[in-house]
């Protein structure tokens, strides 16, 4: 199974500056996030990427060559909206192909732009910001038993405040940015069906916004409930969280870094 990484945003939220890199490429460890993202996939065996490229693409790009270059099994390749490969074999370890679908495109305008990549079979798609403790083949098992158009990983959101609890004026425990075990949100793990594409449209198509309320609406969206780990990198403050969990060595999403 395929899986599209959609890698176009802005990240404005982080505060970049315009000589810091763009979202994909900020590091967590040592590494882009982008290679975090790619890396929990494979370490579940899903071996074959589709990377959506939009703002500063060709850093991105760049960033992929060198890595292609000092790891070995990585076949990069690199092609034009309409040249797909789906039917060609996987050679080496792995595959990325890049695909420049545009710099201000939104997020659904940008999937429709993998169509030639993704028409085939059902498909897996994450942004490159989220990273999670995820059992992927477990999301891809309950898409095929529900036999909707997508398939979500809804997870609990961490908290932005500290928790108080209070009786009168007395403050009876404090709790610092605690999980929200009673809310869900999308966790933007997908598992998609490739009839999803006549649900887009090539300019405007914001996923979040038109695609996925209307399949709510329509009874074919469903939620793979999540309870473990998940987090993404939005703000400064995120990824300063996300940096101390790996430098102690406590990253729940690199049960491979552990293994190794």
């Amino acid at each position: 199974m395929k899986v599209a990484i959609l890698a176009g945003g802005r990240g404005t939220r982080l505060g970049n500056r315009p000589e810091s890199p763009p979202k994909p490429l900020v590091e967590i460890g040592g590494r882009p996030i982008l290679w975090h993202v790619l890396k929990q996939f494979r370490h579940q065996g899903f071996n074959d990427f589709i990377v959506a490229l939009g703002h500063r693409g060709t850093e991105i790009e760049a960033y992929l060559r060198r890595l292609a270059d000092s790891e070995r099994g990585l076949d990069l390749r690199s092609a034009g909206a309409g040249q797909g490969d789906a039917d060609e074999p996987l050679r080496g370890g792995w595959r990325v192909s890049l695909v420049h679908s545009g710099q201000e495109r939104s997020n659904g305008s940008r999937l429709l732009r993998l169509r030639p990549w993704l028409d085939r079979d059902g498909f897996l798609m994450a942004w490159s910001d989220g990273l999670a403790d995820l059992d992927l083949q477990a999301l891809v098992a309950c898409h095929r038993a529900e036999r909707r158009l997508v398939t979500l990983a809804a997870v609990h959101p961490p908290s932005r405040f500290g928790m108080l609890s209070l009786e009168g004026s007395r403050v009876t425990s404090f709790e610092e940015k605690p999980r929200l075990d009673q809310l869900w949100i999308n966790g933007a793990f997908f598992a998609i069906d490739p009839a999803i594409f006549e649900r887009l449209t090539a300019e405007g198509c914001s996923l979040e916004s038109h695609v996925l309320p209307r399949l709510a609406a329509e009874g074919e969206l469903t939620a793979y409930r999540h309870e473990g780990f998940w987090d993404c990198m939005d703000t400064p403050a995120d990824r300063a969280r996300l940096e101390s969990l790996w430098s102690e060595g406590r990253a729940p999403w690199a049960p491979w870094r552990q293994a190794a």
